[in-house]
């Protein structure tokens, strides 16, 4: 793609970095201070919503030439500097992969909130950040922006909405990870840490990181890791980033700088709360990644050494162009489109209704019966329904956990869309953060929907169990279109150890025995894995070493036959350990707070994947096997997949007739190991079951 620029103003040539002296920067930088403590709670939550909006307000409008004219007199040029000493990948790495959110990180990525201040005739004003240094201000009469010198002053106001947001997520989350947080000002991190001990949450696990910012949504602007060179390393995609947020676009710079990650670029335009990857190279976006980029504006760039604004001319892109320009930088095995959500705040992204806890699983959001007449609802319902007829990258179709919908203060819910888009409140947009995860209630203990919020919170636990779940009130956050989920940005872990499985279901037991098969990776030999394993009601597990087999972890997991010929309820977890770097990783991650179980009687499970009717005989097969189901009229389709999620046979069959259908497979062909066969009907429903070559 040939790469233009539109000139949209001159700053200065040649000129230094700024004309104010340190003392009087100092002194200035104290004035502000003192005039922001002067406003209101209220007016300060005004700026914020004017300058910091989940997308730019920009008008498109000009540049004023006399505002150009003066920045250029005063010498002013931005002090952001250029970063020249990062590793950039130039081909995407044959073996890159995405890691999930549900798995281990080592950092979060935050910035703090500010206010951007100008000063003009005598008086401050505060203005929407465009460079570091460099405010831009829209004026109704002209119909023009002005250019002008700014300031940026951390938010550490007792009275704010908003500080003691961002410290009790920073303090959530510094108890099971790193923070990096950026600071506009290294001399910033004075405030920030008296403001924290101020409150009791002293920032012990922080590091500072010295970039401003135009607003405090760094999932979107953040980078997207990915493991690559065998799980040996870690590397950072840097997409495009919204018009008019230039300073923000350079975070995956910066972190790339400050972590010593290469950095692979695309030209995409696309934000990271449209990004959901299950962790098996699965990607699931809305419809809004093709309308943000069919346009041709692009990020706005300052010329360092001419002092020049300029706009990047990009192409406009198709939806196929968007998928496979995707599927390419980030080594997707598929992509699935969703609808958009109209009243969500604008951006259309999919992290407010859903999320993974794990590669099997999803939970949603569920919109309540009260909210059916909206649009949304029948969105939400239909994205969630072709959701769950997807077949994973295990071979079965994914599961689903759901979660309730927040509602408003008093209780009430949301009479209409435009009633909604006034809150935006979500549930699901929180951060999960190892054993942890940091969950946006809407009340603060005395104020908001207490009684609701509570109810919400166990059925919120019950949907993740296991995990510590540390609520912080977002109510700043109403009408926004976003929150914890959307601020926040993941460092996944160095030395990963990866652990893929397919729960077992009591179709899976044969003759008393369950295999248990696991997708076990690291960037070092893993020294042992293990089956932990108790009947329900035991206190105690017991445990059986795994052995690799075909390339993955197996291990027969015995299960007790009750006397009325049913199973007994087993409950069990994978443990792997790698004592070259002295981890040891658990699947479930939360294990053993958190197990998979193997129910006696599954026949009324939600959602239950695995098909009680499919006979597969004889299993073991030897030479050959028989597969028996039940088919409605139409094509169907026949899979076999390994326990790594390979395809190991394809076919489809054409005009089936309704009813029992008898299959012949060739199993000679397969090596000895655990195998799933799939059937998926003309309805897209899937049927799926073990079966074990044996030569």
């Amino acid at each position: 793609m040939s790469i233009k620029y539109k000139l949209l103003a001159v700053l200065s040539a040649g000129l230094l970095a700024s004309g104010v002296q340190a003392a009087e920067r100092a002194d200035l930088k104290s004035d502000m201070k003192q005039f922001l403590s002067q406003k209101s709670s209220q007016e300060r939550s005004e700026i914020y919503k004017n300058f910091h909006s989940r997308k730019p307000n920009r008008i498109n409008a000009p540049f004023s030439q006399e505002s150009m004219r003066l920045m250029q007199s005063r010498g002013i040029k931005s002090a952001q500097p250029k970063i020249q000493a990062i590793e950039e990948l130039t081909s995407v790495p044959t073996d890159l992969t995405v890691p999930g959110e549900y798995e281990e990180l080592d950092a979060v990525v935050v910035t703090w909130p500010y206010y951007a201040v100008t000063e003009e005739n005598g008086e401050y004003v505060a203005v929407s950040l465009l460079f570091d240094g460099i405010g831009e201000k829209y004026d109704y009469t002209t119909g023009q922006y002005e250019l002008v010198e700014c300031v940026s002053i951390p938010d550490v106001y007792d009275d704010s909405d908003m500080a003691p947001l961002f410290l009790n997520m920073v303090d959530g989350i510094q108890k099971h990870a790193e923070v990096w947080m950026t600071v506009a000002n290294l001399e910033d991190t004075t405030d920030i840490k008296a403001y924290a001990e101020q409150y009791g949450k002293p920032l012990t696990n922080v590091k500072f990181i010295h970039h401003n910012n135009n607003s405090f949504w760094y999932r979107d602007c953040g980078p997207v890791a990915f493991y690559y060179d065998n799980l040996d390393k870690v590397g950072l995609i840097d997409f495009e980033y919204y018009p008019g947020r230039p300073v923000d676009d350079m975070v995956p710079d910066v972190v790339a700088e400050f972590g010593n990650f290469p950095l692979l670029r695309s030209t995409i335009e696309y934000e990271g709360g449209n990004i959901l990857v299950d962790g098996k190279d699965v990607l699931f976006t809305s419809t809004m990644l093709s309308v943000t980029n069919a346009d041709d504006a692009g990020q706005y760039y300052l010329d360092y050494d001419a002092g020049t604004i300029y706009q990047l001319e990009k192409t406009p892109l198709t939806m196929q162009q968007c998928k496979d320009s995707l599927i390419n930088v980030m080594n997707l095995k598929d992509i699935h489109v969703m609808p958009t959500f109209v009243n969500d705040g604008g951006t259309g992204h999919i992290d407010l209704y859903v999320d993974n806890l794990d590669e099997n699983t999803f939970v949603f959001s569920q919109f309540p019966s009260q909210m059916s007449g909206q649009p949304d609802y029948t969105t939400a319902k239909s994205n969630i329904d072709a959701m769950l007829k997807i077949i994973s990258q295990n071979g079965v179709a994914y599961n689903a956990n759901y979660i309730p919908f927040p509602r408003k203060d008093n209780g009430t819910w949301y009479t209409n869309a435009a009633d909604y888009e006034k809150y935006t409140r979500t549930y699901s947009n929180h951060l999960v953060v190892n054993n942890a995860i940091i969950q946006p209630v809407f009340n603060d203990g005395t104020t908001g929907d207490v009684t609701n919020d509570n109810l919400s919170l166990e059925k919120i636990q019950a949907a993740y169990p296991g995990y510590e779940i540390i609520p912080v009130d977002m109510r700043a956050f109403d009408g926004y279109g976003g929150s914890i989920h959307c601020i926040t940005k993941q460092i996944p872990a160095a030395n990963p150890i990866r652990i893929f499985h397919r729960p077992l279901t009591s179709a899976d037991v044969l003759s008393g025995v369950a295999p248990v098969v696991a997708e076990i990776k690291s960037n070092k030999e893993i020294s042992s894995a293990k089956v932990f394993y108790r009947t329900a009601g035991e206190t105690e597990f017991k445990t059986l070493d795994m052995a690799l087999e075909n390339g993955n972890y197996a291990a027969s997991l015995p299960v007790e036959t009750l006397e009325d010929g049913t199973i007994a309820e087993t409950e069990y977890y994978i443990s792997a350990t790698c004592d070259a770097s002295g981890k040891t990783i658990t699947k479930p991650f939360v294990a053993p707070k958190a197990y998979f179980t193997i129910s006696g009687d599954e026949s009324g499970v939600e959602d239950l994947t695995v098909s009680t009717d499919m006979q597969l005989y004889p299993n073991p097969a030897v030479g050959s096997m028989y597969a028996k189901f039940n088919v409605p009229v139409g094509d169907y389709s026949v899979k076999i997949l390994d326990m790594s999620g390979a395809v190991r046979y394809s076919n489809t069959v054409p005009n089936a007739v309704a009813g029992e259908q008898v299959i012949s497979l060739n199993s000679a062909l397969l090596p000895n190991g655990t195998y799933l066969l799939t059937i998926i009907d003309a309805n897209g429903k899937p049927q799926t079951s073990n079966f074990v070559v044996s030569k």
